[in-house]
């Protein structure tokens, strides 16, 4: 199967079990990848998250992004934006956010043994972001239509075929459409919810 005859959420996590093997059976993951490896081309990148399952076994798309760069696009995930306050990208905003309100409602999570200035508390912030997205498999597609993965992704969890565990982390989020969707993606995902309204 090719990814242009993609059509239905079965056949997307099909292609992506097929991916998978073709890459000997393994996901690549930031924190044990050597980031030179990737060449400096442009595709789509599928994000899972292994505490979320669809079938007791493969983990549950959770993000689904696209770059003419892949090497900036994963330095930026894993590290944020060394050169400014910027994180780096709007999917680690978002699983910032997250991280944030998950911390106010559990504190005791994240005990510190003496108080943080501010700018410790975002170093720290930021470095927690990273721990995350680093742990997260994800898999490469050369090219493909990402606005229509994501909708296929988003739809299925919509329709109640994809549950999301109330434990993930994006349930923390303030954006509805993360929430709703079980997906990391908010401007695409924007643009579907409104079909469902």
């Amino acid at each position: 199967m090719e990814i242009k005859d993609v059509k239905t959420i079965e056949d997307l996590y099909n292609f992506c079990k097929e991916l998978k093997k073709q890459n000997n059976g393994k996901f690549y993951k930031l924190e044990d990848c050597n980031l030179e490896n990737f060449e400096n081309k442009g595709g789509v990148e599928i994000y899972f998250d292994d505490k979320e399952k669809i079938d007791g076994e493969f983990p549950r798309i959770v993000h689904i992004g696209e770059s003419e760069d892949f090497l900036k696009r994963l330095r930026h995930h894993k590290n944020g934006n060394k050169r400014g306050n910027e994180s780096g990208s709007i999917f680690r905003e978002n699983i910032k956010e997250a991280i944030e309100n998950f911390f106010n409602e559990y504190p005791y999570w994240n005990k510190q043994e003496k108080e943080l200035t501010e700018e410790e508390i975002k170093k720290e912030l930021d470095k927690k972001v990273s721990q995350y997205i680093c742990e997260l498999p994800f898999l490469i597609i050369d090219k493909g239509d990402k606005e229509k993965l994501i909708e296929i992704a988003a739809k299925s969890v919509l329709d109640g075929k994809i549950k999301v565990s109330e434990h993930w982390l994006g349930s923390f989020s303030d954006n509805d459409e993360v929430k709703r969707s079980g997906l990391w993606n908010v401007d695409v995902v924007n643009k579907i919810l409104k079909k469902y309204i």
